[in-house]
């Protein structure tokens, strides 16, 4: 099938959790069907944006959105009834440059990325497919949840809670207070700890830890190899091959 993909975004760097989704996306699609791809493009272009998606694509087209054009298309949105993003995105310029590559390319299906770009082609009579990103997939997990980690430590770990609650945006900061506590009570959370410390004080997890020793490990064991079936393990692992640090694997030096 020749399948039309509209992004808002050109998917490379993969710096934002959007152009992750886009890049695995484009990536896994290929596997079945003929990719021509359309993406806006605002600033400066990566010189190895192109490179970097073509081995998923019989065709790219990255087309420029010049900032005033973004300006005129929000006003063009409120005034319409829109929703901004829709204008903030929007080109008459790029919907014919569009309509003119849909013409010669002749989809059979049109997939967008959020609704955002879906004003580009919301007359046309092709089959469509709007993403509205309610879910993460698996790469972004691993990184808003695991890669994003070392960030915030070394924020607490360089100023203490306050100096990341600056660095973070004030939305993040936010959440922090209405939704930490949902996700980990702090009565609770105390009283466990509380719980551990005093197995700890009174020798029942030093007990245990010396009956699993002469168990052959068998829980432990079994716990590492289910940790290595994770999700965020194995995504994590693919990803990491393609960060500065690929090649190295010493974990001695992994703090450094």
């Amino acid at each position: 099938m020749k399948l039309l993909i509209l992004l808002p975004r050109v998917p490379y760097p993969l710096e934002k959790g959007d152009k992750l989704r886009a890049f695995y996306q484009l990536k896994e699609l290929s596997k079945y069907h003929e990719i021509y791809l359309i993406a806006l493009n605002r600033g400066v272009l990566h010189p190895e944006a192109k490179a970097k998606v073509m081995p998923f694509c019989k065709r790219i087209d990255f087309l420029d959105l010049p900032i005033i054009r973004q300006a005129f298309g929000v006003v063009r949105a409120f005034l319409l009834g829109l929703p901004l993003q829709c204008g903030f995105f929007y080109s008459s310029k790029i919907k014919r440059k569009i309509r003119e590559i849909i013409d010669e390319v002749k989809p059979d299906h049109i997939y967008c990325q959020m609704i955002r770009v879906a004003e580009y082609v919301k007359l046309l009579p092709i089959p469509k497919t709007i993403d509205y990103q309610d879910g993460y997939e698996p790469e972004n997990a691993y990184f808003e949840c695991i890669h994003e980690m070392k960030l915030i430590i070394d924020l607490i770990n360089k100023g203490g809670i306050a100096a990341m609650n600056y660095s973070i945006s004030d939305t993040a900061e936010y959440g922090e207070y209405v939704s930490g506590s949902r996700i980990l009570p702090y009565d609770e959370t105390k009283k466990n700890m509380k719980a551990v410390l005093k197995d700890i004080q009174d020798g029942v997890f030093a007990g245990k830890w010396i009956a699993e020793n002469k168990n052959g490990r068998t829980f432990l064991n079994a716990k590492r190899a289910q940790m290595a079936r994770h999700p965020m393990e194995v995504v994590g692992a693919e990803l990491r091959k393609n960060m500065l640090w690929g090649e190295d694997t010493n974990l001695d030096t992994a703090s450094n």
